[in-house]
């Protein structure tokens, strides 16, 4: 038997200073995604907020704290989250999508359509993204582009109703 143990059985290992404060920020940011799946907007976003200042880097928390703003009409501050969760994790598809989103709303539209078109880029190729993608061309007054978006979409999805509409409004116009 080796000095210093009992048996085979060694003692669990004290965890160190930055290990709880990452197991924290992960028990904050749990909780917060489940306060978030029931529309509790404001005390979710308290939660990413404790969860970031346990851990700054946290992209998800960041972007998830961002969808929290825009449900609270603070679509400056979800703005400045999403970008902090690109900044951190630029290869995630869905913040790019999250900031299509919020960039449309602002009538931002060929901003939108770039961040639609790099969430697509990065590997997020779905009817809804195509159609986003779509409808930002066309309110941007890309006519061309946003049909052969649209038509993608479409094709990606014949049962997208989103889709159709964006094709009968383009027609329209």
């Amino acid at each position: 038997e080796v000095a210093g143990t009992v048996g085979n059985v060694e003692s669990p290992e004290t965890p160190t200073p930055a290990e709880m404060e990452a197991d924290r920020a992960t028990s904050l940011f749990e909780e917060g995604l489940r306060l978030l799946d029931k529309k509790r907007h404001a005390a979710a976003a308290d939660l990413f907020t404790q969860a970031l200042e346990a851990d700054p880097t946290l992209a998800q928390a960041h972007a998830n704290r961002g969808r929290c703003r825009n449900a609270l009409k603070n679509a400056a501050g979800a703005l400045e989250d999403i970008d902090r969760a690109i900044e951190l994790d630029p290869k995630n598809p869905e913040f790019y999508l999250e900031r299509g989103y919020l960039l449309h709303y602002r009538q931002e539209y060929r901003a939108a359509a770039n961040d639609f078109a790099r969430a697509s880029a990065l590997g997020l190729r779905t009817a809804v993204v195509h159609n986003n993608l779509g409808y930002a061309y066309l309110l941007a007054g890309e006519g061309d582009l946003a049909l052969q978006e649209i038509l993608r979409a479409i094709a990606l999805d014949p049962a997208h109703p989103d889709s159709y509409s964006s094709l009968g409004e383009l027609y329209r116009r």
